[in-house]
């Protein structure tokens, strides 16, 4: 029964963090060139050579900065689990827990699990858990920032997880709650 369901774990990626260095490297060498051209007089014979000198400095100085800033984050470091059990989410910025600091959440607990698509080029991809509990808390979960193949197939993966170990919801008066899927054949997205 399990061996369909292995351990899944998933890691952070890192090749954004990069990009995120080195454009915020130029940007900065460039506000030093544009700041050297507005202080010195327009013409002069030092303004370009201030300008090259001071921006190629800052470029560097915020590119060390940024790789030893970049290598204190742990990438190896497995933030989130997926496995019969439950989902195991590790304390990792980033990841919301509203209302707990719990790290392991039961398929039984799972109440619905939801793939969030934002930005203006549909950039943004997170998955939202909420829970069955008196808090109801929820665990936002970004998956762009995981080393995954496709974040909506790990959404997939976690709909096909508690499909199989979530039990079938019994509402307050104690009769049978019947899904849409058991009568249409269309999934529900919970």
């Amino acid at each position: 029964m399990h061996r369909d369901f292995p351990r899944e774990e998933f890691k952070l990626s890192e090749g954004h963090h990069y990009l995120a260095v080195l454009l915020l490297s130029f940007l900065m060498a460039y506000m030093a060139a544009t700041g050297i051209y507005a202080i010195l007089p327009t013409g002069h014979w030092l303004a370009p050579v201030a300008a090259l000198a001071s921006s190629a400095v800052v470029f560097v100085v915020f590119i060390v900065m940024g790789l030893r800033t970049i290598a204190k984050i742990d990438v190896d470091r497995i933030v989130l689990a997926i496995d019969p059990e439950g989902i195991h989410v590790a304390d990792v910025r980033g990841f919301y827990m509203k209302g707990t600091l719990s790290t392991h959440v039961p398929w039984t607990c799972v109440e619905k699990i939801q793939y969030v698509v934002s930005g203006r080029f549909k950039e943004t991809k997170r998955i939202i858990v909420e829970t069955r509990d008196h808090a109801h808390q929820s665990i936002t979960i970004p998956a762009n920032d995981l080393r995954c193949d496709d974040p909506h197939h790990l959404y997939e993966t976690m709909k096909r997880y508690r499909r199989q170990f979530a039990p079938i919801v019994q509402n307050e008066l104690g009769l049978k709650a019947y899904r849409s899927s058991a009568w249409t054949g269309l999934d529900e997205d919970y």
